[in-house]
């Protein structure tokens, strides 16, 4: 899947929405986790970890949604 379709896909999860959207780190070519969290039109969060690097931007993506994925689990409960 390219770049960009990927960052523009959104993920429907329990009742929330997932952007990803990976940052690459520049000089490094590294890539860094980054989503956004949605419900309905409401921002619940949006983070970028540049504490977090990738070889690749598939491995960003996934790495996006998990962490994603596990702050909608806390703040579902």
């Amino acid at each position: 899947m390219s770049q960009d379709s990927q960052q523009n896909q959104d993920i429907a999860y329990r009742g929330y929405t997932i952007s990803v959207a990976p940052v690459n780190g520049g000089r490094d070519g590294r890539w860094h986790d980054a989503y956004k969290i949605m419900k309905g039109d409401v921002l619940i969060s949006e983070h970028s970890n540049t504490n977090i690097v990738h070889e690749d931007f598939d491995t960003a993506v996934d790495s996006s949604i998990n962490y994603a994925k596990l702050q909608i689990d806390n703040l579902v409960g």
